[in-house]
């Protein structure tokens, strides 16, 4: 069985194969989360920030599930339907990782549970897909 640390490690290796910038946060609250999307590089967006939200342990399924957030961010320009439609292909593309049926990463099996807007900025356009890993342990 991985640990977190590995499973997160895992994530931001496979979504790395697809976008240039993949970063690991331990943001816990919405301040804390748009000092995040400062950080990143306005030049290597878009991009995803990989949240951590709860671990579950399922003892009479022996099962543990780590909710995690993936959150796909991309500079907002009002008036602009090519930066929009671009924004929509990345939002393809993230989906496209992770099929409605779920995948297998390592020993983790991760299926997407729900996809929202979630921009705290005015300057940002952010897309919000909340994933499911589960292991038996």
């Amino acid at each position: 069985m991985n640990n977190i640390k590995q499973i997160i490690s895992d994530l931001q290796t496979y979504i790395g194969k697809s976008f240039e910038t993949v970063r690991v946060s331990a943001v816990q609250n919405q301040e804390q989360f748009f000092k995040e999307l400062k950080a990143v590089n306005p030049d290597k967006l878009p991009a995803v920030i990989i949240v951590f939200d709860n671990l579950i342990y399922q003892s009479s399924d022996a099962v543990k599930e780590m909710s995690l957030t993936l959150v796909l961010v991309d500079r907002f320009q009002a008036s602009s339907s090519s930066k929009a439609m671009s924004l929509y292909a990345a939002v393809d593309k993230l989906l496209g990782l992770f099929p409605d049926d779920g995948l297998v990463l390592g020993e983790t099996f991760i299926i997407p549970t729900d996809c929202a807007a979630a921009s705290p900025d005015v300057q940002f356009a952010a897309l919000a897909l909340g994933i499911t890993c589960k292991q038996s342990f």
